[in-house]
């Protein structure tokens, strides 16, 4: 059974859903991966002179708590930005190349009903910023274990993160 299939990582994949939902209402079509296995979530289309075209590829998570702490704006700012395996960052940029289109990072911040955004390629897949990267110990899924992996941390303080606050209009 994937860690998505049991009753915690059902509450993630329904955050994932509730983003992907909110994209739509922004005019976007989001098209899945086709298995439950993916380094990449979603394909972003948008209708384009009445063509559908690519216009992104992203990974988006769902965040209550780093540890015991909720997991805010405030907390990203204090602890160096969004930590994501690098595998992730690494995987999205490839997709981004291959498909002339940039690669974001989605994250939803349920403790302040946020929609975190960071465009990391711009459409040749071109890193827009360097990312740090450091070996860390994290938690392995969210229904535990442990991962001693490369992990890419996702400034705040940077021009390239868009803040949504969901329920509004864009």
């Amino acid at each position: 059974m994937l860690d998505s299939e049991t009753p915690l990582g059902s509450l993630f994949i329904a955050g994932q859903k509730r983003v992907q939902t909110y994209l739509e209402n922004q005019g976007y079509v989001v098209v899945g991966t086709s298995t439950k296995v993916s380094e990449s979530d979603i394909i972003l289309g948008k209708r384009i002179d009445g063509e559908l075209r690519i216009c992104g590829v992203a990974e988006i998570k769902t965040r209550i708590s780093a540890g015991d702490q909720p997991l805010t704006l405030e907390y990203l700012k204090k602890n160096g930005g969004y930590l994501i395996t690098y595998e992730k960052i690494r995987y999205g940029a490839q997709l981004s190349v291959m498909l002339k289109t940039p690669f974001f990072v989605i994250v939803s911040l349920v403790a302040e009903s946020k929609i975190l955004i960071w465009k990391i390629t711009d459409d040749n897949g071109e890193y827009l910023e360097e990312i740090k990267t450091k070996m860390t110990q994290t938690r392995k899924t969210v229904n535990g274990g442990v991962a001693i992996r490369k992990n890419a941390f996702l400034p705040i303080e940077t021009p390239n993160l868009t803040i949504i606050n969901e329920g509004s209009s864009g």
